[in-house]
């Protein structure tokens, strides 16, 4: 059986991988055709000539300011993301396993939910499965 081992885009850095997916990697490519897709890597590089000018700013700086320098970079990457997550076909995937994509233990889970939401809408028979060890915040969804 075909499945997906996915890490949710985050609009915010660090965008380090974590120790899920490699762990994740190992146990399920054992039991399924298995696809890594890491999202959240892949939105990343491909800004990674945005964030190069960004960075030099603020290794010069003296003061450093998220919202002067990285959140009108995250609002830009924040609109791309349904991009990506469009560009996957879906119904390839009867299981999909969503894990965290950075070294934070936790990622929020308004950013799982988005991913959820947009693969049940392209592939309803799809199962989804949260891999790792916990959501940042709760919620009634």
């Amino acid at each position: 059986m075909k499945a997906a081992l996915v890490t949710p885009c985050l609009s915010h850095l660090p965008f380090h991988p974590c120790n899920f997916l490699g762990y994740g990697t190992a146990i399920l490519a054992e039991s399924y055709e298995l696809e890594v897709i890491d999202l959240n890597a892949e939105i990343h590089f491909s800004n990674r000539g945005k964030l190069k000018p960004i960075f030099d700013v603020m290794d010069r700086a003296q003061l450093l300011s998220d919202v002067l320098n990285i959140y009108p970079f995250h609002e830009e990457v924040d609109i791309q993301i349904d991009r990506y997550y469009s560009n996957i076909p879906w119904k390839e995937y009867p299981l999909v396993y969503v894990t965290p994509p950075t070294w934070f233990p936790m990622v929020a889970t308004e950013e799982v939910l988005r991913l959820y939401k947009v693969i049940k809408h392209a592939s309803p028979e799809s199962t989804i499965f949260f891999f790792g060890s916990s959501l940042a915040t709760w919620t009634d969804q």
